[in-house]
């Protein structure tokens, strides 16, 4: 679904879409797709990281709707600090970044949100 939303279609008709994924894409797994999807869209494609202690990653976890839906044991086996992709250059938020500032940076660098739009983030 996601390659279909990144470039027009051939007939000419339509406007890209943004699309982000957001997730746990660990690099020895998902490198291979995230490198195809980067070749094959026509526009810029951003990567970032978040480079977030089990700890702080814990803490955070506590404060999202979804804190029920997995207990801190399996986030315990899922966390793989600093995977980040070999062959694809990520853009590093630390820890110390602020939701706020993590959005603000994403929406300035990627330009999803152009000057004069009304849409807020949350």
């Amino acid at each position: 679904m996601t390659r279909h939303g990144l470039n027009p279609p051939p007939s000419g008709g339509g406007a890209r879409q943004h699309v982000v994924l957001d997730g746990i894409f660990y690099a020895d797994r998902y490198e291979p797709m995230l490198a195809g999807l980067d070749r094959d869209h026509f526009g810029v494609s951003w990567f970032y990281y978040l480079d977030v202690s089990l700890d702080e990653t814990l803490r955070r976890h506590t404060t999202r709707p979804q804190a029920a839906e997995f207990p801190p044991d399996d986030m315990r086996e899922w966390h793989r600090p600093s995977d980040l992709l070999a062959g694809i250059e990520e853009q590093v938020i630390p820890e110390s970044s602020s939701l706020q500032e993590t959005t603000s940076r994403i929406l300035a660098e990627t330009r999803l949100l152009r000057p004069g739009t009304s849409r807020s983030v949350r």
